[in-house]
């Protein structure tokens, strides 16, 4: 408690510049763990933790995803995430994530660029169905192109 009221007034003085400041704040203020449990994790993000960092590995060595200054690349995939999984708006991930609504929409873009880069990787073409088809679920539907 006394980190917080040290910097406010550091900032009241003046004493320290923005760049200093503005990283001591994002020490001081408590940010959305990824590594709580499964559970937390997956009502967040949709999946567990291992996927998550499966997930971040692949975007990291594949894709080419990187870590910036002062954004981790879990933290990116954390706000890609959780604006795909709740439908959230830029604001809503500002607030939640502590940024600045430029920064959020920077790296949700950087995120979104390079899962298009490894599409292949995540979709797959899907194969049609044939008439000639031996599987139970099929049989129930006639080809409707005739």
């Amino acid at each position: 408690m006394w980190e917080k009221r040290y910097l406010v007034s550091c900032i009241r003085n003046r004493s320290l510049s923005p760049d200093t400041t503005t990283i001591l704040w994002r020490s001081l203020t408590p940010k959305p763990n990824i590594d709580v449990s499964d559970d937390d994790c997956r009502d967040q993000l949709r999946m567990d933790r291992a996927t998550f960092h499966k997930l971040c590995y692949m975007l990291q060595s594949v894709g080419g995803l990187k870590t910036s200054r002062r954004v981790t690349v879990t933290e990116k995939v954390a706000m890609f995430l959780s604006v795909l999984a709740h439908h959230t708006k830029n604001r809503c991930v500002k607030f939640q994530f502590k940024r600045s609504g430029q920064t959020v929409s920077k790296h949700f873009h950087a995120v979104l660029h390079c899962v298009l880069r490894m599409q292949s990787l995540f979709l797959v073409k899907p194969h049609p169905v044939t008439e000639d088809s031996t599987d139970v679920r099929w049989q129930k539907f006639p080809p409707l192109i005739t």
